[in-house]
């Protein structure tokens, strides 16, 4: 009896195959180009920020001052102290002061400052105090 012998060959990988892999590794390779690029480029910048009053309410005992913090600047900052100061018709400022616990850079937060007054847009200076680095 004569043993036949059946050499089974693989077939070919379709050219769709190979040109979705090809696809697939040339996004990879512009990825990781783009991440050693960024990272031997990248400037640095201290935290920039800024405050826009979004707006103003009367509450019963007070008057709640929302504002949007905004860091366009290239490093983040934690524990960012806030002071608002409203000039009275009295003459005597009332102040008051919020904490952001976290800011990364290119982002915006919102607080609210809480004041007895009624406070108007122009009799408002908000300013940060201070911050941490993260």
């Amino acid at each position: 009896m004569e043993l036949q012998t059946q050499s089974h060959q693989p077939s070919p990988t379709p050219t769709w195959e190979k040109i979705v892999g090809l696809a697939g590794l040339a996004v990879l390779c512009a990825g990781l180009a783009y991440l050693v690029w960024d990272a031997f480029t990248e400037k640095t910048s201290p935290p920039q920020i800024a405050f826009s009053i979004q707006d103003i309410q009367a509450l019963d005992s007070s008057h709640l001052v929302r504002i949007e913090v905004a860091n366009t600047g290239h490093d983040s900052v934690a524990a960012l102290q806030i002071e608002g100061e409203l000039e009275t018709a009295s003459g005597e400022p009332e102040t008051s002061t919020a904490e952001v616990d976290y800011v990364p850079s290119q982002s915006k937060r919102y607080v609210g400052l809480f004041f007895q007054n009624p406070p108007q847009r122009e009799a408002l200076s908000i300013r940060a105090l201070g911050y941490q680095e993260p």
